[in-house]
């Protein structure tokens, strides 16, 4: 597996489509702390760092999808992936390669995101990140999993699709799907138990009071339940909650994703060892 990672490297430099997702993540870092810089001047708002370097996590699942099919897709198309099985490798390391690189690559643009954001931000905006370092770190090392289990979602998709153009699109849609139902979710979740009462006038000028009521969309019993399960185990649930940096006790997140990439490396290099690929 060494000499396909240290194959597959230079690809990866060469891939177009990877430096164009790292500019993106330069530019706008580049552009979150210009925004934070001109609502602390024009709106003499209190600057900060904490939601600044925390953005990358929206946009990363997009990339990563794209970087995916697009770098696998090549090696598809090229034949690259069937020379490394005619010369002697095992499917197995050929999957596990490519998820390898898919990491590295998603990695490595949020780790041009955050060092563009804090090295802009700090001499701009004169402030640290408020929030505990623990919590920091957490959220660190929670999004390099979640980042993974994208990786692992997407690269099995890739080499299990051999068409380039099919692949991008499945990948796609499914990133798009997973922010969408992230958005669903966390809205439903935060939806109040209750309306508050209140009180108005009619239109014949009389004081009209309506009592607190049980509100109809927050939702209940296993359907809370099974929404609450999926907050903590869908990859883009998690990247809407780092934005929050949770702490130590939210353990379970880095746990699901951590499962999420056994799960579908381990389906994938069994499918991929079945597949033809003549």
């Amino acid at each position: 597996m060494s000499r396909l990672m240290s194959a597959g490297l230079p690809r990866l430099k060469k891939e177009k489509f990877f430096w164009i997702g790292t500019g993106f993540m330069v530019l706008m870092a580049v552009f979150m702390v210009w925004n934070e810089h001109h609502m602390c001047l024009y709106y003499s708002a209190e600057a900060s760092m904490d939601s600044i370097l925390t953005t990358y996590c929206q946009f990363i699942g997009i990339f990563s999808a794209a970087f995916s099919s697009l770098f696998l897709g090549t090696e598809y198309s090229d034949g690259t992936i069937r020379n490394k099985l005619i010369i002697g490798h095992r499917r197995s390391a050929v999957y596990l390669s490519s998820l390898v690189l898919n990491i590295t690559a998603s990695c490595l643009m949020c780790a041009a995101y955050l060092l563009t954001a804090f090295g802009l931000g700090y001499p701009f905006l004169k402030v640290l990140p408020s929030a505990p370092a623990a919590n920091i770190l957490f959220t660190l090392f929670g999004s390099v999993l979640t980042v993974a289990a994208y990786c692992a979602i997407f690269t099995f998709i890739s080499l299990l699709c051999r068409n380039k153009a099919a692949s991008t699109a499945i990948n796609l849609v499914t990133a798009f799907f997973l922010l969408f139902a992230a958005s669903y979710i966390i809205s439903s979740l935060d939806q109040p138990e209750m309306w508050e009462s209140y009180a108005y006038l009619s239109d014949s000028g009389e004081l009209v009071e309506e009592p607190a009521q049980p509100n109809p969309m927050y939702p209940r019993g296993m359907k809370r339940d099974i929404l609450e399960f999926l907050n903590d185990l869908l990859p883009g649930n998690q990247c809407f909650r780092y934005f929050q940096y949770p702490g130590p006790d939210e353990w379970v997140m880095p746990v699901y994703a951590g499962l999420t990439v056994a799960a579908f490396t381990g389906g994938g290099i069994w499918l991929f060892k079945r597949k033809d690929l003549k």
